[in-house]
């Protein structure tokens, strides 16, 4: 997954919202949150898209030295959602 070059511009102290995805910057750290509790994180088109959109802003912010993704709530990442993996929604474009 390459990220997204062209997102909101990441500065320490002014968390960036993205949906269902969240991120800080503290002392070079940016911290990435996935935020979809209910969905327990799972890895669906909506969270995929919050995350490139967060990487893009981590990876071109200069005071980015080191990205931490953290899961709120009981579940890091439950894994891709079951519509994909069961093939019912391709738009991830994952392998079968």
């Amino acid at each position: 997954m390459s990220p997204q070059a062209a997102g909101p511009r990441l500065r320490e102290g002014s968390p960036l919202d993205f949906d269902v995805a969240g991120l800080t910057l503290q002392d070079g750290v940016a911290i990435l949150h996935l935020r979809d509790q209910e969905g327990k994180n799972a890895l669906t088109p909506r969270l995929h898209a919050a995350l490139r959109s967060a990487l893009g802003s981590a990876v071109t912010c200069p005071d980015t030295r080191v990205i931490m993704v953290r899961g709120l709530g009981a579940v890091f990442c439950s894994g891709a959602s079951q519509a994909i993996v069961s093939g019912q929604d391709d738009s991830l474009g994952l392998p079968a």
